[in-house]
Order: C-alpha cells, then sequence, then structure tokens
C-alpha cells in the first residue's frame, strides 16, 4: 500500500479553491465541497449515508462512507471540511479531508478486517458528539496531526 502524493494536492487544490470561502455562512459553498467528497467516496463503491441537520433555516450535512459495515468492531477516521472565518482552509481543514480520501483508496485496495467509517462532517464538535453517543474508538484527522480524542 503506497500513498498517492498527487491525490491528496489534487484534493487539497480543489478544497482550498472553492469560494467564497467553506465556513458555516456559505451553504452553497459548503454544499460544493460536500459533493465533491460524495462523489471521490463514491469511486470505491461504499455505501454512503448523508446526516443533515438543520440550523436557523440552513442545511448541513455529513458524509459518511462505510467499509465492512457488517462487523461489529469499528474504527472511524473524521475529519470536518468547513473552515473558520474567511481562510481558504489548506491546514484547517484541506489536508485532512484529503487525508480521508487517500486513506479510503487505501484501505479499499487492501484486505483490512475491520469495519471503518470514514466521517467528513461540516463541523468537527458536531460530528464527535454524534459519535461519542455510539460509543465507538474514534480518532479525528486535524491537521497538522492525528488525535485521538476517545477511545472507548
Amino acid at each position: 500500500m503506497k500513498t498517492k502524493k498527487e491525490n491528496l494536492y489534487r484534493h487539497v487544490e480543489f478544497l482550498t479553491s472553492v469560494y467564497p470561502f467553506r465556513n458555516y455562512k456559505n451553504i452553497e459553498s459548503l454544499n460544493k465541497v460536500a459533493d465533491y467528497i460524495d462523489a471521490e467516496l463514491g469511486k470505491y463503491s461504499l455505501p454512503i449515508n448523508h446526516q443533515e441537520w438543520i440550523v436557523k433555516g440552513n442545511i448541513y450535512k455529513n458524509v459518511i462512507a462505510y467499509y465492512q459495515p457488517e462487523k461489529t468492531k469499528r474504527f472511524i477516521i473524521g475529519a470536518h471540511y468547513d473552515v473558520y472565518k474567511d481562510q481558504p482552509g489548506a491546514d484547517d481543514n484541506a489536508s485532512s479531508v484529503a487525508g480521508l480520501l487517500e486513506i479510503t483508496r487505501l484501505i479499499t485496495e487492501s484486505e483490512i478486517e475491520l469495519s471503518m467509517e470514514l466521517t467528513s462532517s461540516f463541523s468537527l464538535w458536531k460530528n464527535l458528539h454524534s459519535l461519542r453517543k455510539r460509543k465507538w474508538e474514534v480518532i479525528f484527522m486535524q491537521s497538522p496531526s492525528v488525535k485521538i480524542i476517545s477511545t472507548i
């Protein structure tokens, strides 16, 4: 298994080129990014789910792909795709979304005997709360490093 650096660069380039910036005020930009993530995850024929919620009349969503969802022990990797304020967000958090998409490619090309949930969310904290309620092992990718948030 080898990471393809060109994939990482391509994803970061797309995510940081979205304008207006992909913050909570720019729903069209967030939807463009969610659609991109959905299309990229869709290349690997994994089951995909969308979680949506409404805040002040705006619909926000998470895009979740499942690898071997029938297994009971689950490993969850997540990255948020929104940015704080008005910035392109290469380090917050385009690089982690790019990593999530590349990990998806790598695991679908391998024979890992573990169930995985690959979650790209609008909001880090909204997603973390949802995952903790389910009591699963959670790792969030937040540049510049991977942080273990919770192990259950």
